[in-house]
């Protein structure tokens, strides 16, 4: 587009900001799209800048700027960013102190943004402070604080290197940072300025940038130990200072301290109780929240040493941090307690791997008030006349809660589980209380041994017994803890027909139907042998579920897989493949058709693997398969995890024909492996620069360890077939030797040299993410 006049650019944003009509709008929006887009935005939101005429248009080219250093660098040319840096510091000088927090963030994030990006730029952090600490400190501090946090930002491809390099220079200026910051919090006059100390030191202490010797002199860490110990402090502050101390932590647990250091802490932040019993009492529910994530954070800073020193036969001093989190998990919010929960699953993963019977009898108090107090959690409100829905955030609480105590329960043993909430239900408590007792037994039922005969009958029996008026959540939870016990089931087939009568029955009810559902998959899964006896009733649980409009998914998903692997069907499957095939292609292959369609690729792709594992000759036979695989190579940058997913496994099942099948296979087998071989001859290579640039240009980095497994696969079909796939993959990569993400060639050989020794997924996946990290 051609340059547009400013005042062209400033009837647009009124449009857009202020334009009642919503046409007007969307077309001054996708209006300024282009505009940001084009290489004249870099000097219109310069202009917009200088000029500063509202709101509106200042945040605009803020907004812009900033877009463009983190997006658009490469369009200006590298002895311009001199230039570029002046004029973002002198639009940060001139910002007026009204000047909004969303402005003064843009402007920092472009500045900080340019640092990081601009190697040529050295003692970034010196010249900052020199520059705007009598001038501007507010700008300062928003500048000191973003510049850490976009070392690792995923809108930046910073090589490993100049990460590095970045990060050396914040610990050798962290002194004077922390100079810096001490005398303005001395000099602080209101809170938003102590808010964004604390949030500037945060960020430098996350990316490990402060000494931890240095922390009983950091003047910052006592501020925010003094605000958390007054329950008044304004909400933000505390909210800060929670999170400062928080990521102290974080840090305190990676490193090998002084433990004077470690007690000085640890004593410090103890002393907290008190204040976090005075924010409960005065039902100030975000402190609360605030104290139980630094109690939390505090007893898994010191969890390895405790669990150490416990196996030992000694205490730890932090051994008091398990009770500070209890003391949380006691908080009549549930979402306080649910806080502490990785806590306790890092606890039962360093008890379960030592394995002494000592250590875990250490921790079993801690467990059982624990469960008692989760138990307490589960309980639904007295007048609630409907089921937690599945989504709803309670709902979610629960199944987390049963998961929790499933991985714990080892530690005080699920009987004595059991058999404490049977005697709950023992007494005369309300519907809730009982509905509760019976949602742990479930959590728990698994483990109950088959044979077990003083509990278990019991329970079956109150439940196969359980009158109709009875609170429709307390029925549903019986069921369902029915078919958690379908091995004790199985072990006492006198009960099978009544509890099959009894399922069947709640079939006929809408709110209970797919937990009875369940519990018959449960039950009959575990009891095929005595199932034949019960045909009739199975055949009527099949009928009432279909006629309920809620068939049986497993039972129809077998049906459906047995008619796909049946020869007769082959030919009009395939019919069916070359019809989809077309426009499901040219929908991926328009513009941002992959982004804007991931549940097609995601279908298309799971459609084929069916095809692979059932009619595997017919469909690699069929001249479908070239398009398929084209389709993806391209869909292989897709950053979307189930869609990505699916095209992974489709590619690593079609490798597996051509890798594993061996020699003296079955002739059909033979057949499997010519075609496999015969595609990926003719698309591998292609399959191999699409992976390599996708997993480091294109996807998050958990992403990929499904693609270091197809990567792997593919590398060993070259490798037996005489083939170097990767090296012209490495060679494709985008170069820019301007910029700090460029790969070295030393950098491309030695990935090259490692890759090809690769032997397990775990390696091929570092090695991707390394180059990810490093721009490689």
């Amino acid at each position: 587009m051609e340059a547009p006049s400013m005042d062209t650019v400033y009837q647009a944003i009124s449009a857009l900001y202020d334009n009642p009509n919503a046409n007007e709008k969307e077309k001054a929006s996708l209006w300024l799209g282009d505009v940001q887009k084009s290489i004249h935005s870099w000097k219109i939101s310069d202009q917009l800048l200088q000029e500063k005429k509202d709101e509106q248009s200042y945040y605009f080219a803020a907004q812009t700027m900033r877009s463009k250093v983190q997006h658009n660098l490469s369009e200006l040319p590298p002895e311009s960013l001199v230039s570029l840096r002046d004029s973002l510091i002198a639009h940060l000088e001139n910002a007026a102190a009204g000047t909004s927090n969303a402005i003064l963030t843009q402007l920092s994030l472009a500045l900080a943004d340019l640092a990081l990006q601009m190697q040529t730029w050295q003692n970034c952090v010196s010249d900052l402070i020199k520059l705007f600490s009598t001038k501007n400190e507010f700008a300062l501090l928003e500048i000191l604080t973003v510049l850490p946090q976009e070392i690792d930002s995923p809108n930046l491809k910073l090589g490993e290197n100049r990460r590095e390099e970045i990060k050396n220079e914040l610990r050798a200026n962290s002194n004077l940072v922390c100079l810096f910051l001490k005398e303005s919090i001395a000099n602080s006059q209101n809170s938003q300025i102590s808010l964004k100390i604390v949030k500037c030191m945060t960020s430098w202490i996350q990316v490990r940038a402060v000494n931890i010797d240095e922390v009983p002199q950091n003047a910052v860490i006592g501020f925010c130990l003094q605000v958390l110990r007054d329950h008044n402090s304004i909400n933000l502050l505390h909210d800060a200072a929670s999170d400062c101390i928080c990521a102290l932590l974080h840090c305190l647990e990676e490193n090998n301290n002084n433990e004077d250091i470690e007690r000085l802490l640890f004593d410090s932040i103890a002393s907290l109780e008190e204040s976090y019993h005075m924010a409960v009492a005065h039902e100030e529910e975000e402190k609360a929240v605030n104290y139980a994530k630094v109690f939390t954070e505090l007893a898994e800073t010191f969890l390895e040493k405790i669990v150490f020193c416990t196996a030992s036969g000694r205490v730890h001093f932090a051994m008091r941090s398990l009770e500070l989190a209890l003391v949380c998990v006691g908080h009549h919010d549930y979402e306080v307690a649910e806080i502490t929960f990785n806590l306790w699953y890092r606890l039962s993963e360093e008890v379960y791997q030592r394995d002494q019977q000592p250590l875990t009898d250490a921790f079993k108090p801690h467990i059982e008030r624990l469960i008692e107090a989760l138990a307490r959690h589960c309980q639904l409100e007295p007048d609630n006349t409907k089921l937690p829905d599945e989504g709803d955030e309670f709902y979610e609480f629960r199944m987390k809660v049963m998961e929790l105590i499933k991985d714990v329960v080892f530690m005080v043993g699920s009987s004595a589980v059991f058999r404490q909430m049977f005697a709950a239900l023992q007494a005369d408590c309300s519907w809730e209380h009982t509905e509760a007792a019976l949602f742990i037994m479930q959590a728990v039922a698994k483990n109950i041994l088959p044979d077990e005969e003083e509990y278990v009958p019991k329970v079956v029996e109150a439940i196969l017994s359980m009158p109709a008026e009875s609170h429709v959540a307390v029925r549903r939870t019986c069921i369902l803890l029915l078919g958690e016990l379908c091995e004790w089931v199985e072990r006492h087939p006198a009960c099978l027909q009544p509890c099959l009568h009894a399922l069947l029955h709640a079939l006929h009810h809408p709110s209970l139907a797919p937990a009875a559902a369940q519990a018959l998959q449960s039950i009959c899964k575990a009891c095929r042998t005595q199932a034949s006896a019960h045909v009739d009733t199975l055949v009527a649980a099949a009928r009432t579920a279909d006629t309920a409009s809620q068939p049986l998914a497993g039972t129809a998903g077998a049906t459906l897989l047995r008619a796909l692997a049946a020869p007769h069907a082959a030919q009009p499957l395939l019919q069916l493949l070359h019809a989809l095939l077309p426009p499901a292609l040219a929908l991926l292959q328009a513009h941002n058709g992959l982004q804007d369609n991931p549940d097609t690729v995601d279908d298309l792709f799971r459609l084929c693997i069916r095809y692979l594992q059932h009619i595997p000759v017919a469909f690699l036979s069929s001249g479908a398969a070239p398009s398929v695989l084209q389709c993806a190579a391209l869909a292989s940058r897709l950053d979307h995890r189930e869609a990505n997913s699916s095209v992974m496994k489709f590619l690593g099942d079609l490798l597996r024909c051509a890798n594993d099948i061996p020699a003296d296979a079955t002739p059909e087998k033979q057949q499997i492996k010519s075609l496999a071989d015969s595609a990926l001859s003719q698309y591998g290579e292609q399959l191999t620069c699409a992976l390599v640039e996708a997993a480091a240009l294109h996807l998050h980095a958990y992403m990929l360890s499904e693609v270091g497994e197809v990567v792997l696969e593919l590398m060993r079909w070259a490798r037996a077939h005489g083939a170097d796939w990767l090296r012209p993959a490495l060679a494709r990569l985008p170069r820019d030797t301007e910029r700090a993400a460029a790969p070295t060639d030393n950098q491309c050989w030695q990935f090259h040299q490692y890759a090809l020794r690769a032997e397990k997924c775990k390696e091929m996946t570092r090695l991707l993410l390394r180059k990810q990290q490093s721009g490689e």
